[in-house]
């Protein structure tokens, strides 16, 4: 769980402690790397890619580490915890759906 970073040229993640990918290019001084930040929720792994600011991905891993601690759910989306069974049944109870003959 951590802060990562991405190589621009292979595109392959691994840690900041890394000076060089395993392509050969050098990580330490280039600007074009990406960040990502990768945590566990309520089980599985998730990744989350975040863009060229370090900072950014550091104030978002903080916000995702607290979140967890106060047992928060972390997604960003509340309606991506709908099921289609869910949005199926909402949509058939539409009145406009229940006039149509088909």
């Amino acid at each position: 769980m951590g802060l990562l970073q991405e190589c621009p040229a292979c595109k392959k993640r691994f840690s900041l402690a890394r000076e060089s990918c395993h392509c050969g290019f050098k990580m330490k001084k280039s600007s074009g790397k990406t960040y990502w930040i990768e945590f566990y929720e309520f089980g599985p792994r998730k990744r989350e890619r975040i863009g060229p600011n370090k900072e950014a991905a550091q104030q978002r891993l903080r916000d995702v580490l607290k979140a967890r601690t106060e047992e928060r759910y972390i997604e960003k989306d509340p309606a991506t915890r709908l099921s289609l069974g869910t949005i199926c049944a909402w949509y058939l109870d539409l009145p406009e759906v229940k006039a149509k003959d088909s």
